[in-house]
Formats: structure tokens, C-alpha cells, sequence
């Protein structure tokens, strides 16, 4: 929190979060969100936060702090473990929510993304996007607007696709858990 402090000024205009991380893992808990935020805060109107939260629903092992924490009942997650940032308290307004197609539904081929965040926002991503030279094509495009909404449906024997995709990441890191423990591996117990 200090190094976070003393780095944050008024001169601050974004601040980048991933979480969940990619490639550590690391999931924000809560307190860690709400110090982030305050700092946000204390750098001044001027300062945005950009949160990857692509990762959001393969979160394996929520952090211990948050499944007892009541106050992670009143913030917006769809995800167990996982807080989006925008929705702590005067966070809205100044958070870009970035996602993609590529992870959650394991197609990155398909390189289409998107962010979320209140149209004072958007407006200046929207001027940049006729500049920029890589463009996904219309079908991949109306593939993805299909496919999200059938995401919350019920998915082989689960509730949803995003409840199936977060079990089978987590038997893939069980069968290699146990693969590099019997091998001599020392392993982290999460």
C-alpha cells in the first residue's frame, strides 16, 4: 500500500489493474481494491483506472479474505472471488472494464474485446477505433454478441458456460498438481 501511496500524485492520470493476474494468478482481495481506490481518489478527478478483468471467471481459489467479508455482498461481481472494480463505491465513473471473447470462451483466434465504462469514457475510445489498423470481422463479431447471452444458460451439466469453464481449469490444475507433487515438486497450497 505504501509503494502505491508514494507512487499515486495529482499528477496521476490511470492506473492499470489485472485482476485476476495473468501470469500470477494474484486476485486483488477486497481491502486490496478499496486501498487502490482510495488512492484513485486522492490523485484527483483526473485519475482513471483501466481493469483487465479478461481472467474474471477462471478464478480457481477465491482469496480467503473475501468468503467471509460481508461487504463483498452488496458489490457487482459474476464471478466468485472476483470484485469489478467499477462497482466499489464512486468507482463507476472513473473505471474502463476491458474483457475479451479470446479467454473466456478459449478463442483467441477470434481477437475480439471490449470495455465497458460510463460514455464520458467511451467517447475518446470510440474516436481512437477508426485509426487503428486491426479490425475483427463482422461474423466473429455477431458470433460473440450471440454467444454471451447463451453463456448464462445451463452448459454440460452446469448453470452456466462460465460455471463449466471455471471447473475445468480447476481439474486441469488439480491433474497437474498432483503430477508435480508425485514427481518431488513442492507445490503451493492455495
Amino acid at each position: 500500500p505504501e509503494k502505491l501511496e508514494n507512487a499515486v500524485s495529482s499528477k496521476t492520470r490511470a492506473i492499470i489493474l489485472n485482476s485476476p493476474h495473468n501470469p500470477t494468478g494474484k486476485v486483488f482481495t477486497l481491502s486490496e481494491m478499496k486501498t487502490i481506490a482510495k488512492n484513485v481518489e486522492k490523485a484527483g478527478p483526473q485519475c482513471v483506472v483501466i481493469s483487465d478483468e479478461v481472467y474474471k471467471y477462471i478464478v480457481h481459489s477465491p482469496p480467503e479474505e473475501e468468503e467471509d467479508d460481508d461487504d463483498i455482498d452488496g458489490l457487482s461481481s459474476s464471478c466468485r472471488g472476483h470484485v469489478h472494480f467499477a462497482s466499489l463505491p464512486n468507482m463507476w465513473d472513473r473505471t474502463i472494464t476491458v474483457s475479451s471473447a479470446g479467454k473466456t470462451f478459449s478463442a483467441t483466434g477470434w481477437q475480439v474485446g471490449w470495455c465497458i465504462a460510463p460514455s464520458h469514457l467511451v467517447s475518446p475510445i470510440h474516436q481512437l477505433l477508426p485509426y487503428v489498423q486491426f479490425c475483427a470481422s463482422t461474423v466473429i463479431q455477431e458470433a460473440l454478441a450471440r454467444t454471451l447471452p447463451r453463456a448464462d444458460e445451463p452448459y454440460e451439466g452446469y448453470d452456466s458456460y462460465y460455471e463449466y469453464l471455471n471447473s475445468k481449469y480447476r481439474r486441469k490444475r488439480d491433474l497437474l498438481g498432483r503430477a508435480l507433487t508425485e514427481a518431488g515438486f513442492a507445490i503451493q497450497d492455495y
